[in-house]
């Protein structure tokens, strides 16, 4: 059985405002949800003027069934969201334009890419902890949860920042491109690097044990997500400068493109033979067919959709 047959999908819909619950096995049906029709009384006193003009960068979860987290990039807060409930229920203030944020037991993990800082909130309290300087611009942020280590990529510094968090020691690992996007493959950890400017991509494979790149897969144009299909050897990467869709297989580099067209942005694997891809052209959620090779699905959700989870 797919472990997520009986899951639904969350999209958010940045330029409306809106959240969409999405279905898969009730013939994808789609359920709007305003950002204002979930703020009630006991949340307004913590919420200003930007909080309703804002861009959700990302959304994530924890164990706890139906609580999202939502990076409010324009408004500088985290928002924490009961889905069954329909409402808001807490906002936490971090730094300038924060993008993604890691979740261990106690904690949540914040990048602030216009502050070069992660913030650090308690889960249980929702509030600010503190903030800890990093690179520049950190982006993406992920808890290597084996070693208990927290890795920030720094896009516009050619760093990963490392953060010990049982000796509360951090270091920087040096490197020649411009991380944004990383996942921790065994010993290894996989960084997209998209540099907008030359219209050059690449994902390469830093081994974390002696800080060397093994290996490095250059594209055309502009990678944005990348999701990895380890049983297959296989990298599935959106690229929203050409609208195709990447599907490169790491240990013989093979690469072959299937066109999408709009501009893929997100992309969620389904573990089994689909995947979810948002697109901001299209202001749709794709729904691709590994086997098939092609779209299957399309279901619009509004406006720059960005932010895609299972729930």
């Amino acid at each position: 059985m797919n472990r997520f047959e009986n899951r639904k999908i969350i999209v958010s819909s940045s330029g409306e405002n809106s959240l969409n619950i999405i279905e898969p096995n009730k013939d994808f049906k789609i359920s709007k949800i305003n950002y204002t029709d979930m703020c009630f009384d006991k949340i307004k006193y913590k919420i200003d003027d930007k909080v309703f003009n804002y861009r959700t960068h990302s959304i994530f979860k924890n164990s706890k069934p139906n609580i999202i987290y939502l990076v409010n990039y324009y408004g500088n807060n985290i928002l924490k969201i009961d889905i069954s409930k329909r409402e808001i229920i807490d906002l936490v203030y971090v730094g300038c334009c924060p993008s993604h944020i890691a979740i261990s037991d106690e904690y949540i993990y914040i990048t602030n890419s216009d502050s070069n800082s992660i913030s650090i909130v308690d889960i249980e309290e929702f509030n600010l902890i503190k903030n800890i300087s990093v690179g520049e611009k950190p982006h993406d942020i992920k808890i290597d949860k084996q070693n208990n280590k927290l890795y920030i990529a720094n896009s516009n510094e050619y760093t990963i920042s490392v953060i010990d968090l049982n000796q509360d020691k951090d270091e920087k690992i040096y490197i020649d491109i411009l991380p944004l996007h990383f996942h921790i493959l065994d010993e290894n950890m996989l960084i997209l690097s998209c540099e907008c400017e030359n219209m050059k991509s690449s994902i390469s494979f830093l081994n974390l044990k002696n800080q060397k790149v093994s290996k490095r897969i250059f594209i055309e144009e502009t990678l944005l997500d990348m999701v990895i299909l380890k049983d297959k050897n296989i990298i599935f990467s959106t690229n929203g400068g050409d609208g195709f869709l990447y599907k490169i297989n790491y240990i013989t580099d093979s690469i072959d493109k299937i066109y999408l067209g709009g501009m893929p942005n997100d992309i969620l694997w389904d573990g089994d033979n689909i995947l979810y891809i948002t697109d901001l052209v299209k202001n749709s959620l794709l729904v691709f067919d590994i086997n098939k090779n092609s779209i299957v699905n399309q279901i619009y959700v509004g406006k720059e959709p960005n932010g895609l989870i299972f729930l």
